[in-house]
């Protein structure tokens, strides 16, 4: 067991500093400052007298662990005035605040916490933000799938609550202009038309080929199509769909593929699970033939914005327009403000 040069006390290998005076080991071996040294007869070393300057009451001594690292690094140690003064930290870092670090700190330090919270847990909850209304509303226009409009109809809504992800907005849209949706939703699947045909050839062909072109051609696609989805969700209009510039902007960066990676196997995972129990319950009862609407488009909302948030993390907050607000209804004329009385 190696033992302190300065105090004669045992030491592991692995200490840097003596547990017992504080000394600093790292230097090397045979006794030498900054090392350890084995003392021939077994036994401890002796603490050396009082050197002039140096008080021997002090734990730590003048050299201990915490004054050498202050002297290397400008920060104060324990115990010391300039600790005390500074809370606890160094100089230029501030007083310890109730909040974490001090005044001095960089301003992005809220926004880094902010993004921190993870693309999961956003996508997850922000659907909901607006209340149980909207989910249930998007439900019952899913009942009607079988009529095209309300699929148009979801579609647009989904566009609108990608946006919103997109450029900060605290909560998603509602259903409130009917008609900008399905417009959105009608623009979408027209222009895009030919890159959905031409996903879905090149699919077959491949699946004909063999599996391993397939998985292939398949994943490929399941990774592009949400950037023209994006595209369109935050410049509304048909010519973005076919951005190239925002393509390679987004495709290539980290936040696009833990996006994709959460898109392909948690999202879509924890929906199949869902699926599954929606059909056991169907089975059993009308409960899951009730709920399978409303299922369905919150996990589109969730896709929805998970991939507005990529795009606010990749590319920065997007300029949406503003929601419309509820103007007077047809017909019915507007109040005129009171004048007051004169007397």
């Amino acid at each position: 067991m190696p033992y302190c040069y300065e105090c004669g006390s045992e030491v592991a290998e692995r200490h840097r500093f003596c547990p017992e005076c504080g000394v600093e080991l790292d230097g090397g071996g045979g006794g030498q400052p900054g090392g350890r040294s084995r003392p021939p007869d077994g036994r401890g070393q002796q603490r050396p007298e009082s050197r002039p300057g140096r008080p021997t009451n002090n734990r730590w001594g003048d050299d201990g662990p915490g004054r050498q690292a202050g002297r290397r690094t400008g920060r104060g140690v324990p115990g010391s005035a300039s600790e005390q003064a500074s809370g606890g930290r160094g100089p230029g870092e501030g007083p310890q605040t109730a909040g974490g670090r001090g005044s001095q700190q960089p301003a992005r330090a809220g926004q880094q916490a902010q993004s921190e919270k993870g693309l999961l847990g956003f996508s997850i909850g922000y659907p909901s933000r607006g209340g149980a209304g909207t989910v249930l509303l998007g439900g019952v226009v899913l009942f009607f799938f079988w009529l095209v409009i309300p699929l148009f109809l979801a579609a647009g809504y989904f566009v609108r609550l990608a946006a919103a992800a997109a450029g900060d907005r605290p909560e998603p849209p509602g259903f409130g202009e009917w008609a900008g949706m399905l417009r959105d939703g009608v623009v979408l699947a027209v222009a895009g038309l030919p890159i959905w045909l031409t996903y879905a050839v090149l699919v077959t062909l491949a699946e004909q080929t063999n599996l391993g072109l397939y998985l292939g051609v398949s994943l490929l696609g399941w990774y592009l199509l949400p950037a023209v989805f994006l595209s369109f969700a935050v410049e509304r209009s048909w010519r973005s769909i076919y951005d190239l510039g925002t393509f390679t902007a987004l495709l290539p960066t980290r936040g696009y593929v833990v996006g994709f990676l959460l898109y392909t196997l948690v999202i879509n995972g924890i929906g199949l699970f869902v699926v599954l129990i929606l059909l056991i319950l169907t089975g059993i009862t009308f409960v899951g033939l009730i709920l399978w609407p409303v299922i369905f488009f919150y996990w589109f909302a969730i896709d929805a914005a998970l991939w507005g948030r990529v795009y606010r993390q990749v590319m920065g907050p997007a300029t949406v327009p503003d929601p419309p607000t509820q103007g007077p209804s047809p017909g019915r004329q507007q109040p005129q403000p009171r004048r007051p009385q004169q007397y």
